[in-house]
């Protein structure tokens, strides 16, 4: 499943991560959502694979 973040804002990260334990899902941000703690995400953009908001933030800052 693709979905597309823009407008959806930081409110629906809790559904987004929710969503994304019970199965694979792409979504595609036009800004930084901040994730909080413990989770994985692979950038798609690179294919790394990054657990912290720190890690997050330096690899997909480039794209949005």
């Amino acid at each position: 499943d693709v979905e597309r973040s823009r407008g959806l804002g930081d409110v629906y990260k809790r559904q987004i991560l929710r969503i994304a334990g019970k199965k694979n899902l792409t979504i595609n941000l036009h800004h930084i959502m901040d994730f909080g703690k413990d989770f994985e995400a692979k950038i798609l953009n690179t294919g790394e694979i990054v657990h912290s908001m720190a890690e997050f933030i330096s690899v997909a800052g480039k794209y949005v």
